[in-house]
């Protein structure tokens, strides 16, 4: 979310940050040690996600970005996200519902700016993703208390969260509890790395309260920040949580987890450094440590992935990653991947770069019915979207022959439609490969046709994606 990591922009982190989108090589470590990403951790690979992309995909928005008010400001943002994630395909939209905007006093509910988006979203059918975060200042007695104060009893988080399932049963099918839990900079005061032990102790009162609102809803553990920059990371902080409730597992439906890359995101996807592992490995560390506590098979969802559009990252190098990781995270067994933001706020050009996150600009004009214009990323992920339609990732191999040792090649199926591949290098420029299934049409990141190849044909590859739709 916006300002999710901005603590991190102090002079050790400045200093850390690379100013090349994409490294040389990747960060393998030592071969008998492991890469040092890895730690004490191990790994467990999940098979590809067996859903069509646009039913897991979703954008990850921000109070600024989407507005719950009545003005007509508000209600053209709003209407925009709306149509955003209908025109990319039916995705869903993760939002706020937070805890001091409809509790502000103690047993007294609010809910007539939420129920404003509710409805609106159930008009359009578009899916919701809701927030249940963060605290209300009353629940706290610490000094000061802002809303990012955890409450002192956390049975009033629960008698919060069990109103706000109630009031949206039916209509609100998922529930994610706080976000950014390990961020204690932001969102989790007043501890560096918030208070795992706590955390998990309201969890696990929100998932009951939440569960006994709506039989049918699922729960997501919150979002965590996958890499330490000054505080635990994903794997540190929930390894804590669940030496504080071993069934911690039990309190959750769907686990959830951040994969940016370290902060500010200008890394590839595809590639670790330091203690910083690769977007697949995130998943599959995670699924590890799920393993070890009870929560074998539970499904995972990224709640929060994106690159900014700032320093080397360029509109061409967000929409690249985007896609590339959009389909690596399906590929690697991601149930859920939003994308962080619809739009960009007010000060793109700004440092830290949390106003450049968005798929859209920031040029829109409500008094004039004018929404922002789109960045290449929005364009590439429409494409995407579209062009792999009801198909999902396929374990099986593409038939392609002379593929760099850097190249990614994805197979999607299903769907009654024929094959197809996405393919792409991570650092090789340009490469010539070799295609060894039945003729197939080419199509550009954007969805475009550019050519045709017959089997046993040759086909131009490099950093953005290349679809190869079998006929």
């Amino acid at each position: 979310m916006r300002d999710h990591l901005a603590f991190c922009l102090l002079p050790l982190l400045l200093a850390a940050c690379k100013s090349e989108a994409t490294p040389a090589t990747p960060d393998a470590g030592d071969v008998d040690a492991g890469p040092t990403w890895l730690g004490d951790a191990g790994l467990v690979v999940r098979p590809p996600i067996d859903k069509p992309l646009h039913e897991i995909c979703g954008i990850a928005s921000n109070p600024g970005d989407l507005p719950l008010g009545g003005d007509p400001t508000s209600t053209f943002l709003r209407q925009g996200y709306l149509n955003a994630a209908l025109d990319l395909g039916g995705v869903m939209i993760r939002r706020d519902f937070r805890w001091f905007e409809i509790e502000a006093t103690k047993g007294t509910f609010d809910f007539t700016t939420h129920d404003r988006l509710v409805d609106e979203a159930q008009t359009k059918k578009v899916r919701l993703l809701g927030s249940l975060l963060y605290g209300t200042p009353w629940a706290t007695t610490q000094p000061n208390g802002d809303e990012y104060f955890p409450p002192d009893d956390p049975a009033d988080f629960g008698a919060y969260a069990k109103a706000v399932a109630t009031r949206y049963a039916g209509k609100v099918s998922a529930w994610e509890v706080w976000n950014e839990p390990n961020n204690g900079f932001r969102f989790w005061k007043t501890q560096l790395s918030g208070d795992p032990a706590a955390y998990a102790k309201l969890l696990g009162i929100a998932y009951a309260e939440v569960h006994a609102a709506d039989p049918n809803a699922t729960v997501l553990l919150g979002g965590t920040v996958f890499t330490g920059q000054l505080i635990d990371g994903a794997m540190t902080f929930l390894g804590k949580a669940y030496e504080a409730q071993p069934d911690l597992a039990k309190s959750f439906d769907v686990a959830g987890i951040h994969t940016y890359p370290a902060y500010p995101p200008t890394r590839a996807p595809e590639y670790g450094e330091g203690n910083d592992p690769p977007l697949e490995a995130k998943l599959q560390m995670h699924a590890w440590l799920l393993a070890q506590h009870g929560g074998a098979g539970k499904p995972m969802w990224i709640t929060e992935l994106g690159w900014p559009t700032s320093g080397s990252i360029d509109q061409a190098v967000q929409a690249r990653f985007l896609v590339r990781a959009t389909i690596l995270a399906a590929y690697a067994g991601a149930g859920g991947i939003f994308w962080y933001t619809l739009r960009d706020g007010p000060h793109p050009e700004a440092f830290p770069p949390e106003d450049a996150f968005g798929l859209l600009g920031n040029d829109q004009d409500p008094g004039a019915s004018k929404e922002a214009t789109p960045k290449r990323a929005y364009t590439a992920l429409k494409a995407l979207l579209a062009i792999t339609g009801e198909r999902h990732p396929l374990a099986a191999a593409a038939k392609i022959e002379g593929l760099p040792d850097d190249a990614r090649a994805i197979r999607f199926g299903g769907g009654g439609a024929k094959d197809l591949v996405a393919l792409w290098t991570v650092t090789t420029q340009d490469a010539e490969v070799t295609w060894g299934d039945a003729p197939a049409s080419v199509h550009d990141e954007l969805g475009v046709q550019t050519g045709a190849v017959a089997t046993g044909g040759q086909l131009h590859v490099g950093p953005d994606v290349t679809y190869v739709v079998i006929e």
